[in-house]
């Protein structure tokens, strides 16, 4: 979930700051037109036991509540729109311009709902074609350059693993002294322990970024676990899990880092 709000400073001209939520979640996204149903009567089957219940949608009542949720994201997204073009962090560049794709994926789906209730069946045709939107977001993350190392045991594994996340997600590597940012990651795999038979590895995998004046963006910790038969395979089964985890969760942990001070 997202937020912000728009205030009006003394100078009467308006700006982004806080609170507006975007949310993605299919269940808010229902209430939003069930909250209008009227249930209009009752009946139990004497056989069954089954209750039933007729409800009743408003038809104008759900369409202007649904105007309303477009009207909120069409304004959400044109602010973070504005962001992506005027911000000169690239980072928060490319955080604006994934939030304005989130603002008009939950505005498709209350477009959808519109249409149904609308009278004439059009809706609100949407003025950012959601096609549009997502290209030039993997515009902005192609063009953010990242140098990437890796610390501690197992260093060319997890080096080799980090550029593979890295190029997954569609940013671009290049040498430290040519790229944006550096980003770090530290395996801390502590020692296998033997238990029945079972070789056990735990550890803990963490990604740091940094910009040029060595500033840390942020920081993302997560826990390694894996087992097998042999030491070999319980740490090979520890690299695949972690090349799964950065890959599934590399862009988003570094979109995130955007909102760090």
């Amino acid at each position: 979930m997202q937020t912000f709000e728009r205030v009006t400073g003394a100078n009467g001209a308006s700006e982004s700051k806080g609170q507006l939520q975007i949310s993605r979640n299919v269940k808010t996204r229902a209430q939003r037109v069930i909250r209008g149903i009227e249930i209009a009567d009752l009946w139990t089957d004497p056989q069954t036991g089954t209750h039933y219940a007729l409800a009743v949608l408003r038809r104008l009542q759900a369409a202007q509540t649904l105007r309303d949720d477009i009207d909120r994201l069409d304004n959400a997204t044109r602010i973070y729109v504005d962001k992506a073009n005027q911000e000169k962090d690239p980072l928060k560049r490319i955080a604006a311009a994934s939030r304005a794709v989130e603002a008009q994926i939950e505005r498709a789906s209350a477009q959808r709902s519109l249409q149904v209730v609308d009278v004439t069946g059009r809706g609100i045709p949407s003025p950012w074609p959601l096609a549009q939107l997502r290209s030039e977001r993997e515009n902005l993350i192609q063009d953010l350059t990242l140098a990437t190392r890796a610390t501690g045991p197992d260093s060319d594994a997890v080096h080799a693993v980090l550029d593979g996340a890295v190029s997954a997600a569609g940013f671009t590597l290049k040498s430290p002294d040519q790229a944006q940012f550096t980003l770090t990651a530290a395996f801390d795999n502590g020692e296998i322990e033997q238990r029945e038979g079972w070789y056990w590895q735990k550890g803990t995998l963490e990604l740091s970024l940094s910009d040029r004046d060595n500033k840390v963006r942020g920081t993302q910790r997560w826990n390694i676990k894996s087992s097998a038969l042999s030491k070999s395979d319980a740490r090979h089964r520890a690299m695949d899990q972690m090349n799964k985890i950065l890959k599934g969760d590399l862009r988003a942990v570094l979109i995130g880092f955007a909102d760090n001070k």
